[in-house]
């Protein structure tokens, strides 16, 4: 592939790493790869593991800082690899509507604290990176 859009997915997957890695052989040398996830805050290149559910969401198995998402780009063989937005998550974005009346973002958020999760985990950031296939 010349562009591949990884959009809010890597945090659902056992294994980021193996994915990223078949991503990266799936690309044509000189390919752009946009990877979009949530993250925790944070400088550290380290990940959350959430006990059962992250923001109420099961199935959520690592929820990385956006220095862990690079690292993980560059060990599995991308290079260029750009963080080029980090914001943190709004109920502007995703927000109850007539469309969408069941809960959203601010239902998972602790209501005494915005800045955790229901789970008392940090509350998610949006980032985004662009990383080329060598």
């Amino acid at each position: 592939f010349d562009v591949v859009f990884l959009m809010g997915i890597i945090y659902h997957r056992i294994s980021p790493v193996e994915m990223l890695r078949e991503i990266r052989a799936a690309m044509r040398p000189g390919g752009v790869l946009i990877l979009e996830s949530q993250a925790i805050p944070g400088e550290e290149p380290v990940a959350l593991f959430p006990d059962e559910r992250y923001a109420k969401v099961p199935g959520t198995y690592f929820v990385p800082t956006a220095h862990c998402l690079r690292n993980w780009l560059i060990r599995t063989g991308f290079s260029e690899v750009e963080i080029f937005c980090s914001h943190p998550m709004s109920s502007e974005e995703q927000r109850k509507t007539a469309w969408m009346t069941f809960e959203s973002y601010e239902d998972f958020l602790d209501p005494g604290n915005p800045t955790l999760t229901v789970e008392g985990y940090p509350a998610p950031l949006r980032v985004y990176l662009r990383a080329k296939s060598p």
